[in-house]
């Protein structure tokens, strides 16, 4: 039996010290006939059951977790409360199989989650199981990154719901692939998150820290409730640069505007110009304006040569060396896919 130290620090102060005193309180429950401490700390209790039957061992143990249960109940505690009995052996020589297989039902507690009673025969096949499906651990959809650039909080909720989803249907109860899914894809979440310019040590003081979290939450439904208050920091942390990059972005699209007819001209020398690295530009770009530079940069190009095709008479190799294309049969095919007419069709119409 264990009083989760996680869930209590979520506690004020006298809802806390009533939780610990009553949990302590329990030994006078622990201590009957038939029933001897094995092991005792600050937040947790072994017990060892004896009976003549295994029948008669069933109720006892039912009875005493009733008798915890009316002091911690399933639902309206305070704190979690978890239960854990393991395998019924026969003979004091075995006790340490039981103790042994307890510890493993323990694990199933991230899985069962808050206020679990966990006994081994029921959950023995889970165990120690690897699910049908162990390929392919889950990796965080562009749908998840593009929500989190577009500071989409309802969106995040949706697809983090839909992972805990994945993870039961895909894990069962096998805690081991659980855990192991969740941390694989809260590493491969950052490593995404870091190459679209996100720079988390600008948002945490120590990410590692923060994986830590994640995957100490103790069950499944609050290890997911941290990764989600984790990427709310950081769209709270986008937003913010958004605003505080504004000008910036400013700056930058008059530079684009002032050297567009280069052939040469990239997203580098843009970031450059305000001092950004490149993958921040874009992610603080694409923020801002709502597109890529890549596309701004194209209809920027488009809407020059329109321009020149309009207003004057121009050749076609002077307009497309003009709003930096070297190629002049690159830049009719790539006028055709913006404006749906090659430049001549176009020029013919004035």
């Amino acid at each position: 039996m264990e009083l989760d130290e996680h869930s209590l620090r979520k506690l004020s102060d006298d809802i806390r010290y009533v939780s610990e005193r009553r949990f302590s309180a329990l030994n006078q429950i622990l201590f009957r006939d038939s029933s001897y401490l094995l092991e005792s700390h600050q937040y947790s209790y072994s017990v060892c059951l004896a009976s003549r039957s295994r029948m008669e061992l069933s109720v006892q143990r039912k009875i005493l977790v009733d008798a915890i249960r009316r002091q911690f109940p399933h639902e309206g505690s305070y704190c979690d409360v978890s239960i854990a009995s393991g395998s019924i052996v026969q003979g004091i020589r075995k006790l340490h199989k039981s103790v042994k297989t307890c510890r493993e039902a323990c694990k199933l507690h991230f899985i069962k989650g808050s206020n679990a009673d966990i006994f081994y025969e029921e959950v023995e096949s889970y165990i120690y199981n690897e699910p049908e499906d162990s390929q392919g651990y889950p990796i965080p959809d562009t749908r998840l990154i593009t929500f989190i650039k577009e500071q989409n909080k309802e969106g995040i909720t949706g697809e983090l719901e839909q992972l805990k989803t994945w993870l039961y249907q895909k894990g069962s109860e096998s805690y081991l692939y659980m855990t192991f899914s969740l941390g694989s894809f809260y590493t491969h979440l950052m490593k995404e998150l870091g190459e679209s310019g996100i720079n988390l040590q600008d948002i945490f003081q120590n990410p590692i820290e923060e994986f830590k979290k994640v995957a100490a939450g103790g069950t499944l439904e609050s290890s997911i409730e941290n990764l989600k208050q984790n990427l709310f920091k950081i769209c709270d942390s986008i937003r913010i640069n958004k605003s505080r990059y504004g000008k910036l972005i400013d700056q930058a699209i008059l530079y684009i505007q002032n050297h567009y007819m280069s052939s040469a001209f990239s997203i580098e020398e843009v970031a450059g110009a305000v001092c950004l690295s490149t993958s921040y530009f874009s992610t603080v770009f694409k923020s801002e304006t709502g597109i890529t530079f890549t596309d701004y940069l194209i209809k920027v190009r488009m809407e020059k040569a329109r321009g020149l095709l309009e207003n004057t008479n121009m050749k076609m190799y002077e307009i497309s060396s003009r709003v930096g294309y070297e190629n002049a049969a690159y830049f009719s095919a790539a006028f055709k896919r913006y404006y749906g007419k090659s430049p001549s069709e176009y020029q013919s119409r004035r």
